[in-house]
């Protein structure tokens, strides 16, 4: 039986938005699209994820793209600008779980660094009773050994938590894992996975 109910974070509880912030450094689209596809790439976002300070890749990216050291350095000073908002209806939904007696945990791929100034700005994160966060643990999913971590820190067996991702390769992980899962389209979709689960 599921008693836990588990939210990735960026796009699922809080947007989040690499051209919310670089949309005033580009006059193009297609110029942007190239800066976030060959310079700050998933790959290099996944560094500090990681444990890798935010200063340390944005000079290292700097050194190899001088050409573009005012957007990366906006990156490293304006971060916060790429988190815009909360997903319309996820907290409700939250709201709604924690009243029916689930536990609701936290599980993202997210810098260690930048992460505390996320949760300082939406008040949604209070309302969780964990959050591992990749760059604290040195793990980032969809590797199982994070969702393994998560389990055991919350007395839980693989059977009892259902994980909300809007990443279908970290879905695909939770489900290799022994976790029941769903690809997170919407809060209204999302309830009713639940839902088609019995988690209501």
């Amino acid at each position: 039986m599921i008693s836990t109910v588990v939210f990735d974070f960026g796009g699922v509880v809080v947007e989040w938005s690499m051209r919310a912030l670089f949309d005033q450094f580009f006059d193009e689209s297609i110029e942007l699209d190239h800066f976030l596809s060959e310079v700050l790439t998933p790959a290099e976002n996944l560094r500090c994820d990681l444990g890798v300070p935010l200063a340390t890749v944005v000079g290292d990216l700097v050194e190899r793209h001088p050409g573009h050291r005012a957007p990366l350095e906006a990156w490293r000073d304006r971060w916060i600008e790429t988190i815009p908002g909360e997903i319309p209806g996820t907290a409700a939904l939250i709201a709604e779980l924690r009243s029916s007696g689930y536990r609701i945990a936290g599980l993202s791929n997210f810098s260690a660094e930048t992460f505390p100034w996320c949760r300082a700005e939406y008040a949604i994160f209070e309302q969780f009773d964990d959050i591992v966060i990749s760059g604290d643990v040195g793990l980032a999913k969809p590797q199982p050994e994070i969702f393994q971590l998560v389990c055991d820190r919350n007395g839980i067996e693989p059977s009892q938590a259902v994980f909300l991702d809007d990443s279908p390769a970290n879905v695909q992980g939770a489900l290799d894992a022994g976790w029941s899962a769903f690809v997170f389209t919407s809060a209204e979709q999302a309830r009713a996975d639940l839902a088609s689960i019995g988690v209501r």
